[in-house]
């Protein structure tokens, strides 16, 4: 599953607090199903335009000096 030691932690102090257990580990995994999805498509939009950008313009410079030296 997709429950962690945070969730159970989290349900655990609140209970401390007078939350009851349930109610806080919902809460919890409430938190964490709206963290997965917002940061996954934020993740992977810049993984594609920071990481696969500068691969993808690496190669390209790499290439366009190879053809340019090649031309003297």
């Amino acid at each position: 599953g997709n429950i962690g030691i945070k969730e159970i932690l989290t349900a655990y102090l609140a209970s401390q607090y007078g939350i009851s257990f349930e109610m806080a580990l919902l809460a919890s995994l409430i938190d964490r199903a709206i963290m997965f999805l917002f940061l996954f498509p934020i993740g992977t939009y810049f993984y594609w335009t920071i990481i696969l950008n500068k691969s993808i313009r690496k190669n390209f410079l790499e290439a366009y000096e190879a053809f340019n030296s090649n031309k003297i």
